[in-house]
């Protein structure tokens, strides 16, 4: 292969053809190996191809060259303007099982792909292929799909699935990983190409019929709970019956791209020259259930896919090569067993703790949120319809029939589904194993339960992290917080420990709410707690924050409601009252998982608990058993207006919008923090909190390892200063002095909070208000549940104990001395 310097500048000119003159191109050139050093961070941005300097072209160097341009004078997805051309790396003829690389057959891209614009040669097997644009491809749910194709068909190592930013060699300079450097070679050609007619929809048949075979190999393979002798079920054929069929009848040629097979016409003896060439059979996709039939000859022009299978004696339930499922009479528990098949095949379907089926939703290919949801009978009929022929056969004769409503509502409610695996929610990070440490596992783990929504790649260690890493890892989280205003130096840690939370709140069984709170609106709590958010789940749209009802019975509804979707966070957004200890609450966060009903439904089901729970509010804070269950963090500006507070950094550089862009790098460093911690195999010891044990070995103990203050000072401070504790206090001492040891009932505490003089003592309004007594009203039943409440609990050196159950009475004793 030989190229000059001058046609690769004219083919760099033609591949920028269209480009705008307000984008930029991109080049870099340095010597030695490329894998050394920081060669690909000296980028020099043009405006036209003939502005670069001849001598750039001419250097024996590496050369790099970026197929896209950029609205700005950097490289990163939000200011790319628009693609020109598709790139493959490491193209060779033979896979080199001695090279630790991805290498792609060179067989593999001409079954997808037609001849490329350029091939470059860049070592003695190595090869990129690249082909151009007729014009650029700028919308950014296309060049999704097409590196979703790409990935899944293997035309692209791991690492390298990134068309927007991905530099590639120009077709000259020198690759310089080797000694003696090798000179890049080119050969190109005129070809260009539509980026969608030419590339995508190819591509996107391609990896449809993949998927299609896909499913009917694993449903050839698959070993469900479905004995082998099943009269109902029956799994898709291992090979096309219609390709079969021509192979039989010596009408197949050979294999096509799209899907598609080259055949002998049926009806060659009847065409005008007598030629046999040029008919195509296409495989059955969603778009053509049965397929597709196509002879370029004018006699077959009308004939279609029924005249082939017909001329086959092929029915159209097999043409379809899906499974198949009888419907019989008697055998409805066999039947629901064989509808889990297709659906466990499948990857999306799976069950949750109460027996129910739940898929899998993938928002859209550029996204990164995926949701789970319950099925309903609309949503499985209309996958089954692309995926099983449901069959009755009518005199031996099989008629297609879609299920009934009555059968799929007895497949969803039958809790019974032994093909799916259990699922507990979607994983934005690896989940965390006691004695493994972080477990990598991209996709669905059944040691976990949990469906890894991320890639293996993104979470590698190169090594095992140390103290230094994880002391750099800490300053980058800090620089994120660098312009929140914090009320003391362990808000800062609580903050930071609210988002090491965020991330492994899946690997935890119990961890605390997270509270932030600010004496003014407009000071950042909301967010606060919108960064911790973003490193939990990288796109919260899958949750928007929700409002925490004063109702226990309303609040305790919704969240059951919420966790029912097994979602990976809840967030609060201006909570406007303090933190009540709801039953339901208390419970979701001190246990791995809660037991409620659904409104309008009797029966009981249970949830997960280790959801990442966040709120914030202005001056309000937890109450009673709620100070020990809450993270507390505290902002404060000292501004009389903070809405009016500038800040340092642009819209582009803050912290939401960094995380957002690239969370895999934030959640990493988090994991860097914990496992530096864990390897340094000495605890750090710091004051206990009951119900938290875990949460504060994986979160506050690494922080406070590194110097921090301890994260939960102020929960350990509203603990010991618990004011409802002293009003116990003071309320029992008081009692204690009234009734000198007898025992008393609820009502006849009544006279003492409301005496005839008017003058009630100074502990007898917090009472009120805290047992919601009216003052014109005394509530003699609200004042007994206080005390009930209270029952044992000792304070101010005085305990409350019950002295007769019916009728109830009360009785003070002392504890010790009374401070």
């Amino acid at each position: 292969m030989e190229s000059n310097l001058k046609n690769t500048v004219n083919q760099l000119i033609r591949l920028f053809k269209h480009k705008p003159t307000k984008e930029y191109i991109v080049l870099c050139g340095f010597e030695g190996d490329p894998k050394k050093g920081t060669g690909f961070s000296k980028r020099e941005y043009f405006s036209r191809i003939d502005e670069i300097p001849a001598q750039f072209f001419a250097s024996q160097a590496n050369l790099y060259i970026w197929p896209s341009t950029f609205s700005e004078k950097k490289v990163s997805n939000d200011k790319f303007s628009a693609c020109y051309a598709l790139v493959l790396d490491d193209v060779v003829k033979t896979i080199d099982t001695r090279l630790k690389k991805a290498q792609i057959p060179s067989d593999r891209v001409k079954q997808y792909l037609p001849k490329p614009s350029w091939v470059v040669q860049t070592s003695a097997q190595s090869h990129q292929v690249w082909y151009l644009f007729s014009h650029p491809l700028d919308k950014a749910e296309e060049i999704a799909e097409l590196e979703t194709y790409l990935k899944a068909l293997k035309l692209t190592d791991r690492g390298a699935n990134k068309i927007r930013t991905q530099p590639f060699r120009i077709p000259c300079g020198t690759n310089g990983k080797y000694n003696p450097a090798f000179s890049i070679k080119a050969r190109f050609s005129e070809n260009l190409y539509d980026p969608i007619k030419d590339l995508l929809i190819p591509l996107r048949h391609a990896y449809q019929n993949k998927q299609n075979q896909s499913i009917r190999s694993k449903l050839q393979h698959y070993k469900p709970t479905v004995e082998s002798g099943s009269d109902v079920f029956k799994p898709a054929p291992a090979e096309n019956p219609v390709v079969e069929s021509l192979k039989e009848r010596g009408y197949y040629v050979k294999s096509l791209n799209d899907g598609g097979h080259a055949v002998k016409c049926p009806w060659s003896h009847l065409h005008s020259d007598g030629r046999e060439e040029g008919a195509v059979y296409y495989e059955p996709t969603q778009a053509r259930p049965l397929g597709a039939f196509h002879c370029p000859h004018d006699h077959c022009s009308e004939r279609t896919i029924s005249d082939l299978l017909n001329e086959l004696h092929i029915d159209k339930c097999a043409a379809k090569c899906k499974s198949a499922i009888i419907l019989k009479p008697n055998h409805t528990a066999e039947i629901c067993n064989a509808i889990d098949i297709p659906l466990a095949v499948s990857g999306d379907f799976y069950r949750d703790e109460n027996e129910q089926v739940v898929k899998l939703k993938h928002v859209s290919a550029d996204s990164h949120i995926m949701t789970i949801g319950r099925m309903e009978i609309h949503e499985l009929q209309y996958y089954l319809s692309q995926q099983v022929n449901f069959i009755k056969y009518q005199k031996d004769i099989p008629i297609e029939r879609d299920p009934s409503d009555s059968l799929l509502a007895k497949y969803l409610n039958c809790h019974n589904h032994p093909n799916l695996s259990v699922i507990k929610g979607v994983s934005y990070s690896p989940v965390f194993i006691k004695g493994k440490g972080f477990v990598v596992h991209e996709g669905y783990d059944p040691d976990t339960k949990y469906y890894g929504f991320y890639k293996n790649e993104d979470f590698a260690f190169k090594r095992t992290p140390d103290r230094a890493e994880a002391e750099e890892a800490l300053a980058k989280l800090r620089m994120l917080l660098s312009e929140f205003l914090f009320d003391h130096d362990f808000d800062e840690a609580a903050a930071l420990c609210l988002i090491l939370t965020a991330v492994i709140r899946r690997s935890l069984p119990t961890a605390p709410f997270g509270l932030v709170t600010a004496p003014d609106s407009g000071s950042g709590k909301t967010y606060l707690t919108e960064l911790s958010v973003r490193f939990n789940s990288p796109n919260p749209t899958e949750k928007p924050a929700t409002h925490m009802d004063t109702s226990e019975k309303v609040f305790s509804s919704e969240l059951f409601a919420l966790l029912l979707g097994l979602p990976s966070f809840i967030k609060y957004d201006n909570i406007t009252i303090d933190i009540k200890p709801y039953a339901s609450l208390c419970a979701v966060l001190t246990q791995e998982s809660y037991k409620d009903r659904r409104l309008g439904v009797s029966v009981e089901e249970t949830v997960p608990t280790n959801v990442f729970m966040v709120g914030s509010g202005n001056n309000i804070e937890p109450t009673r058993d709620m100070i020990r269950r809450t993270l507390q963090i505290r902002l404060n500006t000292n501004m009389e207006n903070p809405t009016t507070r500038q800040f340092k950094h642009t819209e582009a550089m803050a912290p939401v919008e960094r995380v957002e862009r690239n969370p895999a790098y934030w959640q990493k460093r988090v994991m860097i923090i914990i496992q530096a911690y864990l390897n340094e195999g000495v605890r750090v010891p710091c004051s206990r909190i009951n119900g938290f044990d875990v949460w504060s070995y994986l979160t506050r103990e690494p922080l406070i390892w590194l110097g921090l203050p301890d994260p939960a000072t102020r929960m350990l401070t509203a603990i010991t200063n618990n004011t409802e504790k002293q009003l116990l206090g003071s309320v029992l001492k008081a009692l204690a002095k009234v009734f000198n040891g007898k025992s008393f009932k609820a009502v006849e505490i009544v006279p003492i909070i409301y005496p005839e003089d008017g003058k009630s003592p100074s502990w007898a309004a917090e009472l009120i208000e805290e047992t919601s007594l009216n003052g014109s009203c005394p509530s003699v039943k609200s004042l007994g549940r206080w005390l009930a409440r209270y029952v044992d609990t000792i304070a101010d050196g005085h305990r409350l104990v019950i002295a007769c159950k019916k009728p109830k009475s009360y009785k003070i004793e002392r504890i010790g001395t009374s401070s």
